[in-house]
């Protein structure tokens, strides 16, 4: 994903979100994104933050079913198929 693509006020929105509760110490952050763009509007940004404390058995990331979980989300929420 470029940064040239998202306005700036987008990206302090998304950098506000990220921040927001989110306090770790030794820990890891998993950030999945989608950008939609349809001719004509604004592109819209969809995303899903994963926070790892590392406890044993538990994935280190996102799984496939959390991404899987992102892509039903933005289709849902957009009410169009995604390309």
């Amino acid at each position: 994903m470029s940064r040239e693509r998202l306005s700036p006020a987008q990206w302090a929105r998304l950098k506000a979100e990220l921040r927001k509760g989110v306090a770790l110490v030794g820990g890891r952050v998993s950030v999945a994104g989608v950008v939609c763009y349809r001719p004509g509007d604004r592109p819209r940004l969809f995303y899903q933050v994963r926070v790892c404390r590392r406890h044993k058995g538990k994935p280190k990331g996102s799984t496939w079913a959390d991404y899987r979980d992102l892509i039903i989300a933005t289709h849902q929420h957009l009410g169009t198929p995604l390309i």
